[in-house]
């Protein structure tokens, strides 16, 4: 890899959502770190999002990703 630190500004997130967090975060490093370059990546079959179609009780935070 030849990237250093610094280099590569990543922002993660479960459940493929974006909040003001993450939308915070990202505006955060083009404005004030000079990012050019955006990249979006989600992915299939997502546990977050599986765990919320098998129902039960969600535990701790993981209910405010069910709540967008």
């Amino acid at each position: 890899m030849d990237q250093g630190l610094g280099d590569i500004f990543v922002v993660r997130v479960a459940g493929n959502i974006v909040d003001d967090i993450v939308l915070g975060s990202v505006e955060y490093a083009v404005e004030h770190l000079g990012v050019e370059l955006v990249m979006v990546f989600g992915h299939g079959k997502c546990g977050a999002v599986d765990a919320t179609i098998k129902g039960g009780e969600p535990c701790d935070h993981t209910a405010s990703l069910i709540e967008l």
